[in-house]
């Protein structure tokens, strides 16, 4: 079984120094701000000291529904996926007290922070009921890694494409603006990413399966 990972956005901000003064009417990016994507798989742990009851407890907690060998969860894949903003910005100041705030640059480091694949403690390692459950689980972590491959593309179009719209900005405030402008460019992207974590759920399901399971479940006496 398979919990999907979640989400959480951070935002990082590289201020560049102020530029002189401009009217109102000149807040506007002279060019496209430079986006750079980069995808990490994170780091990957197995721990095999938790029992059947344990493993359905965390499970539960990670996920909606719960699937499992011979209708326990005798195995699961947890992973975080988070994405991190870093972005260079042009501060400008206006005319009464506000500022113009551009975008130069913005990275984007899309990837899991953690995954962890769990097997049931009561299977020994290099038994027949371990491998089948390992193997299910590895599988997972397979697909959770291929389809964030898949899904950079993607994203990283649609960043290109969100960044023109929040490029530049007029602000009272430049922590408050700051805080605006990456809102906006969250809400311009979120579409893409729920797009690329349903991909990725419908990549995993086809091995959630009831067919999947008794498959695992014929491969092994000793359940």
């Amino acid at each position: 079984m398979r919990v999907p990972p979640w989400a959480t956005i951070l935002f990082f901000l590289l201020l560049a120094g102020a530029a002189p003064a401009l009217a109102a009417g000149e807040c506007r990016a002279s060019k496209p701000p430079v986006v750079k994507l980069v995808v990490k798989e994170g780091t990957l742990d197995y721990d095999y000291n938790l029992g059947v009851e344990q493993i359905e407890a965390l499970a539960q907690k990670k996920a909606k529904s719960v699937h499992g060998t011979l209708g326990r969860v005798r195995g699961l894949t947890a992973a975080q996926m988070q994405i991190q903003f870093s972005n260079g910005v042009n501060i400008q100041r206006l005319g009464n007290n506000r500022f113009c705030l551009v975008l130069a640059d913005v990275t984007a480091v899309l990837g899991y922070t953690r995954t962890t694949v769990y097997v049931d403690r009561r299977y020994r390692r290099g038994t027949c009921e371990f491998n089948a459950i390992l193997d299910h689980e590895n599988t997972h972590v397979k697909i959770n890694r291929e389809m964030l491959k898949r899904s950079a593309p993607g994203l990283k179009a649609a960043l290109e494409k969100a960044v023109t719209r929040v490029s530049a900005l007029v602000a009272d405030n430049v922590t408050t603006g700051k805080k605006q402008q990456m809102a906006l460019l969250q809400k311009q992207i979120a579409a893409q990413i729920e797009a690329s974590n349903a991909a990725r759920d419908r990549a995993n399901a086809v091995i959630d399966t009831l067919a999947s399971y008794r498959a695992t479940q014929a491969k092994c006496r000793n359940w």
